[in-house]
């Protein structure tokens, strides 16, 4: 919430929880710092809208998300899920609707409590270095530019519950 930035159709808006499909009024749990409290999509809601997007609210080149899952009664972690992210570049220009990629997506039930994965891979931009200025792609390839970030549920359970997200940069506000 320390950084604002300019949106389409919402004005000027603080970094936080960006949309929650279920169960928006716990969803700012995620985000609070605290590993006790935990936000849980409603289980009488359908699946599709087991989501929350988070805004960072600049741009971060980061390296590593961390989830952290609540393992208690009524509370464990989600057993499929999918993590997409998006830099703020939007499909259309006139509305605030983002371009995201995958992330990190589960190939096995999940029942751990901390997950964390590095980002890596394809920036959202084309540049051509000249040759001989020592730029070092692979090291270049191991950090994304992150705006917002989409966690998704891909398989209901009665008691799924995110407690926390990390992201890891490599310094305070790129832009």
């Amino acid at each position: 919430a320390l950084f604002t930035h300019p949106t389409q159709k919402r004005g000027e808006v603080q970094g936080g929880i960006w949309n929650a499909g279920s169960n928006a009024r716990t969803a700012g749990r995620i985000i609070d710092g605290d590993p006790q409290t935990f936000w849980q999509p409603d289980p009488a809601d359908d699946l599709s809208s087991w989501l929350v997007e988070i805004d960072l609210g600049r741009a971060v080149l980061a390296k590593e998300i961390r989830l952290r899952f609540p393992s208690r009664e009524g509370a464990r972690p989600f057993r499929q899920f999918s993590v997409y992210v998006a830099t703020g570049a939007r499909i259309q220009v006139s509305d605030d609707v983002f371009k995201y990629e995958v992330a990190y997506r589960t190939t096995q039930p999940n029942a751990d409590t901390l997950v964390a994965f590095a980002l890596s891979g394809p920036r959202d931009t084309t540049y051509v270095l000249e040759a001989g200025l020592g730029v070092d792609e692979e090291r270049e390839g191991r950090y994304r530019v992150v705006q917002f970030i989409r966690i998704t549920a891909d398989e209901s359970s009665p008691e799924a519950a995110l407690a926390e997200i990390e992201v890891v940069g490599v310094g305070d506000n790129v832009s």
